[in-house]
């Protein structure tokens, strides 16, 4: 197995409806280890990061293996 293949990738959207903004979080395939889930972040649960566009609550709809979302990761 590789380094890159227990990477995690999270993904969500703005709430805002007329933002629209979308974004991929995850670790460089280089990196020295792995995110921590979302529970470990700074502000924990699922919102923990705000719209970088409007300031919004972000939705975090998941996470899934980075090469599994992420093209020629």
């Amino acid at each position: 197995m590789s380094d890159r293949d227990d990477r995690t990738a999270h993904w969500g959207s703005c709430e805002d409806d007329g933002c629209g903004t979308a974004m991929v979080i995850y670790a460089h395939r280089y990196a020295g280890h792995d995110l921590p889930n979302e529970d470990d972040w700074e502000n924990g649960g699922t919102f923990y990061i705000d719209c970088p566009v409007c300031g919004g609550t972000f939705d975090w709809g998941g996470s899934d293996p980075a090469e599994n979302i992420i093209k020629n990761y």
